[in-house]
């Protein structure tokens, strides 16, 4: 699967996700600059374009990892 860059009103729709979310996976470096978002011109003002294949394949890794952190805990209190 190729690279979708879209806006944030539309990676936010595609990912499920609100578009105060996508920020704050930006802001917290979870999304990387280049690999998962960039700016559409080089300007910091310029609107953020998401590549939502690549912004999805980091949730569903947390998410795997979320998992198993739980299912960790889980087994060693029983």
């Amino acid at each position: 699967i190729t690279s979708i860059w879209v806006a944030q009103p539309e990676a936010a729709s595609k990912l499920h996700v609100s578009e105060r979310t996508l920020i704050r996976m930006r802001s917290s470096k979870f999304l990387r600059p280049g690999k998962h978002w960039r700016r559409a011109l080089p300007s910091s003002r310029s609107r953020v374009l998401y590549d939502v294949v690549e912004c999805e394949k980091e949730i569903i890794k947390a998410n795997k990892r979320e998992g198993a952190l739980l299912e960790q805990c889980i087994k060693s209190s029983g």
